[in-house]
């Protein structure tokens, strides 16, 4: 019991809107994610272009399933999150809202 309730807070405090921060890659200029209730996000990009995807909270990090079945690891670094792509690209985003 004790641990669902301090994964419903830790939920609370990571759901909103982040965006890539300025100095990210080009081609994640203007990207935003949205963390939703009960794992639901949305990614949004430049083009008006939106994909819904699931999230999860473990261990502290953010675990985005893309629809190809892959996962995508969001650490905390600070006050941003840290994303790294295939490549490698690290892109990190930071809470707008």
């Amino acid at each position: 019991m004790v641990l669902l309730i301090g994964a419903c807070s830790k939920e609370k405090e990571i759901l909103g809107t982040y965006q890539a921060v300025p100095d990210s890659p080009p081609r994640f200029a203007g990207l935003l994610v949205e963390l939703k209730k009960g794992g639901e996000g949305i990614r949004r990009i430049k083009n008006g272009e939106a994909l819904a995807f699931q999230w999860v909270i473990k261990g502290g990090e953010i675990r985005i399933h893309t629809r190809y079945g892959g996962i995508i690891v969001a650490r905390p670094k600070g006050d941003l999150y840290e994303v790294i792509f295939p490549g490698p690209q690290i892109v990190y985003f930071k809470k707008i809202k």
